[in-house]
Formats: C-alpha cells, structure tokens, sequence
C-alpha cells in the first residue's frame, strides 16, 4: 500500500497522492467498522433501553437506615424467588400452573423493579442517605404497595421485615398529639351533599359491597392484593402528589394478632388505622381518633374507628386527612375491611365517609 502510494505521488504528482491517501483511509474505516461491529452487549443495551435496571440503580447497604434493608439485597432476593419456582421440577412437570407463572412473575419481578428504583431515586435526590429517619419523604398514595411489597420479599428469607416507623399501637406508647379512644363515640355527621353514587362495587375477596361515587371519584377498581395491599380501590388526585383513596381487602395476619377478647374488633380496626397511618405517612403525623362505635353489616359484627391525621408534608397544601375504617366478622378466619381517606383540602366531600359507611353489606359467596 505504502508502496503504492509513493509511486501515485512520483508519476501523478502530490494531488493523486492525496486523493488516494484518503480513499484508502475510507477503504480501512469501513472494513474496520464491518468487522468490529457495536458488540453484542451495546447492541442489547441500546434495543432494550428503558426496559431494564442495573444494580447500581437500587439503594447498597449503605442506604440501609433509610428502610431498614438494602434494596438491592431486596431486588436479587426477587430474582432468585422467581428462577426457584420458574426452574423448580414441579413446574417443569405441569403441576404448577406453568403458563401463569411464565407471565405473571416475571411482570411482578418487574413491578418491583421498578418501585425498588423509584424509592432509590427519592433518596439521592434528596441527597440524605444515610439518615436514620424519613422524616419528610413523602410516600406518594399511588405507590402505597412498594414498602409491602418489599417486606413480603424480605419474609421469603425467613428474618422478621423490618420496624415501621414509629407509629405506636393503639392505646399504648402515644406520641405527643395522639390519642386513641378507649370509650364508644359515634361517627359524627359530617355537612354538605358530598360526591354522588355510582352504583355499586363488590370485592368478591373480601365479600363485602358497598356504594362507589361519582363526581371527583375515578371509577372503583379490582387490584392485585399482593402489590397493592387490597383488593379493590378507588380514588382521585386531590394535588399533584396526594389523593384521596377507598379501599377493601383483608385484615393482614400481623392486625389479626392484635384483637383479642370482647374488644377484638375494635383492637383489630384500631391496628389497621395504624397500619394505614405507618404506610401513607410520615413521621410528622400524628393521629386522634374522633369516632369508635360497633355496627352491624348483614347481621356480622362490626367496628368503626374514624380518624383525623395531621401531618406536614413538603409542597402538599393538605395538612390533616379524616380517615374511617370499618372492620366486619365475616365469618371467615380473617376479617375484612373497608377504609376511606379525604385529606382537608376536599373537605366538601367528608360526608362521602358517612355515605359509605352506611352502604356496607355483605356481599353473597
């Protein structure tokens, strides 16, 4: 080449030189390039952009104060639940239900991807990590699950999931600002129209029915339990980052232990207003229940425990949410519930909690 080259330049002159110089450097890139390519890891990478997570993209162990655990501990210990039963013999041999496996666990595997990631952006965003409290991170209604879902993960390697926040159990261990009522206090009647009805939602799961509203309300939904929690919903933004929410499912085992006794129930909706207030919350909140009254739903026994929440929370304008939970003895070993919250910046829809209550009814199944 070279060669050739010296040649162009000694019988052409210095212009030919030149000319064949860069064609023959175009010649060498373009067999370069061909023969190198953009290797299949960046060929991957680019095709699937978007549509995957690296581990650096979850909280390490040294973010661990912040939720008690390592996220990326968490993530891997997904991964490996979804291969033991995806690669297990029994699901090789059909006695598993292989086909909805194949898709739904790796949707779930997703799923959880992403709300690990999306907790571990809040926290460098804030650039606190480290920090042993959450005081001001704001758990966004709309990803209720993601603190549930990664404590069911945690549960598979046997250790207890981590402390909550501090929330104390009813009746025991208030904060300054708390109180429980030990005493009967019916719901008050909140004024006003509130929302309109639109018809009726059922929660085959937990066997309850109730009404569903209209007006500012989304329509009620079915939800997977085992992300969100529970079992059917219904909701709207009330501002960019809050919403008022309607919920029904299951009593967890955890609020099942809690009751006991003549007063079972009324422990039981005590313990899941706790639970809602340690997962919607902060720790700025702090909760007083105005109302504890028994009911009955169908001919089953019931309680009623309503609750004002009040709390500061960055860039949100509500500063005290009313929150109702209705807990029925459905004859089932675990009992159901149906929970409603309205932060104070909708107050003109507090008589939607009177409403629902009282349309409560057992549903057939």
């Amino acid at each position: 080449m070279q060669a050739g080259l010296a040649a162009a330049w000694w019988w052409q002159g210095l212009g030919c030189f030149w000319l064949a110089g860069t064609a023959l450097q175009l010649l060498a890139w373009c067999v370069f390039l061909a023969l190198a390519g953009e290797g299949e890891g960046v060929a991957a990478a680019r095709s699937h952009h978007g549509r995957y997570f690296l581990f650096s993209d979850f909280a390490p162990a040294d973010q661990r104060p912040w939720f008690g655990v390592s996220l990326r501990e968490l993530m891997a210990r997904a991964q490996a639940a979804v291969r033991a039963v995806l690669e297990s013999e029994v699901n090789a041999a059909g006695l598993l239900d292989d086909t909805a496996n194949a898709v739904l666990l790796p949707r779930q595997e997703w799923e959880i991807a992403q709300a690990l990631a999306d907790l571990t952006r809040g926290v460098r965003r804030r650039g606190r990590a480290g920090r042993p409290h959450l005081r001001g991170h704001r758990r966004p209604r709309h990803r209720q699950g993601v603190l549930h879902r990664a404590r069911r993960v945690r549960g598979r390697g046997g250790r207890r999931p981590p402390a909550a926040p501090a929330v104390p159990a009813q009746g025991d261990g208030l904060l300054p600002g708390e109180s429980r009522l030990a005493r009967t206090v019916k719901v008050k009647r909140y004024p006003g129209k509130g929302s309109p009805p639109a018809g009726r939602a059922t929660d085959d799961q937990a066997r309850l029915s109730y009404l569903s509203f209209g007006g500012d309300w989304n329509g009620s939904r079915a939800v997977d339990p085992a992300m969100a929690g529970f079992s059917r919903a219904q909701s709207f933004d009330t501002e960019a980052d809050w919403k008022a929410v309607i919920a029904s499912g299951l009593v967890r085992g955890e609020q099942m232990r809690r009751g006991a006794g003549k007063d079972r129930l009324r422990e039981i909706a005590g313990a899941m207003q706790d639970y809602r207030q340690t997962m919607n919350f902060d720790e700025t909140a702090r909760g007083t229940d105005v109302a504890s009254q028994p009911v009955t739903v169908s001919g089953r026994e019931g309680w009623v425990v309503v609750r004002r929440i009040r709390f500061e929370e960055k860039d949100v304008r509500a500063t005290l949410d009313l929150s109702a939970m209705i807990v029925v003895d459905t004859g089932r070993p675990r009992a159901s519930y149906l929970w409603i919250d309205i932060p104070d910046t909708h107050k003109r829809l507090w008589p939607d909690v009177n409403t629902l209550l009282g349309s409560v009814r057992l549903a057939s199944g």
